[in-house]
């Protein structure tokens, strides 16, 4: 987040307390000492594994508007990364990253801090708890504080 005017730094403060907040409120009762993340992935379905780039939630960009505020993964998200990926898994090597199961974990911040929630949106073809599971351990999301969707257009496969 660009600080430009006292606005501007007086919003960055009232994140930092509400992150501050959601971590004192919701992530005590966590019995390991682990740090939730945001992130974008694709999903092997043959081997049932998750690829992509994370940091920690606290660490995430700022994305917002009159009606959303979004910790984000401040890299270029799926098309940046996708060389980097296919180096890892070079299975994937000749193939689009459209067409491959894909999505991205945001940190929801809502005025409620009990309302502040990680929301994972997913390609339809994932919807099923085992892939759910897949991804929420590999971003450690603590349980009861996240949601996942697959209505949005952006993750479908592109075939």
């Amino acid at each position: 987040m660009e600080i430009n005017s006292f606005k501007d730094l007086n919003k960055l403060f009232h994140l930092k307390n509400l992150i501050g907040k959601y971590q004192d409120v919701n992530l005590q009762t966590i019995e390991e000492a682990i740090t939730p993340r945001v992130g974008f992935f694709w999903v092997d379905t043959d081997e049932n594994k998750v690829y992509g780039k994370s940091i920690n939630f606290n660490e995430g960009e700022l994305l917002f508007s009159e009606t959303f505020k979004h910790l984000v993964h401040p890299d270029d998200g799926h098309y940046g990364a996708w060389p980097e990926i296919t180096k890892q898994h070079p299975k994937w090597a000749k193939e689009e990253y459209e067409n491959l199961a894909r999505g991205r974990v945001v940190f929801f911040l809502s005025p409620n801090v009990k309302r502040c929630e990680f929301r994972i949106y997913m390609c339809p073809d994932l919807k099923a708890k085992h892939y759910e599971e897949l991804v929420r351990q590999e971003y450690s999301l603590p349980e009861n504080y996240y949601r996942f969707f697959y209505n949005d257009e952006h993750y479908y496969l592109n075939d």
